[in-house]
């Protein structure tokens, strides 16, 4: 990941080897450089599942369907 101060956006950036290290972002496996916004989920491998949260912004109440 990485945080571009010019735009003030975060970016996630995809594995080397992306079918032997999956990450997934809101359901879609990262293949690209993609920007990240709050309520976004970020799973990596099978197990760890993070929600985006930047302060003072709200999380839409679909980000939480489990």
């Amino acid at each position: 990941m990485s945080w571009d101060e010019k735009s003030g956006m975060m970016f996630i950036h995809p594995n080397e080897s992306p079918k032997k290290n999956k990450t997934y972002v809101n359901g879609k496996l990262l293949s690209e450089d993609t920007v990240l916004r709050s309520g976004d989920r970020i799973l990596f491998g099978n197990h760890n599942l993070y929600v985006v949260q930047f302060p003072g912004e709200k999380v839409p109440p679909e980000a939480f369907d489990y």
